[in-house]
């Protein structure tokens, strides 16, 4: 199993405020289950300084990502991008 980074618990339990059910990520991207979406979870700052490049919009629109920001000090979501 991947090592988790060090914003796993923080954006976890924002998800899991805002009503989501986390499962495992490695199930995800079996063929078991090929019909669950991956959505990428980006701590606030990272997206702040990073996600509002326009080349990096453009990859996520082009892959058609779906991106949740996540407040990691409040360990809430703050919005949903696709």
């Amino acid at each position: 199993m991947p090592k988790r980074d060090i914003y796993h618990f923080e954006i976890r339990t924002a998800l899991e405020k805002d009503g989501w059910t986390i499962t495992s990520y490695a199930i995800a991207f079996s063929e078991i289950e090929p019909d669950r979406k991956v959505i990428l979870a980006v701590p606030l700052n990272a997206y702040e300084l990073f996600f509002q490049k326009i080349a990096i919009q453009r990859v996520l629109e082009v892959k058609n990502v779906a991106v949740v920001v996540v407040d990691t000090e409040q360990k809430t979501v703050q919005s949903w991008i696709r």
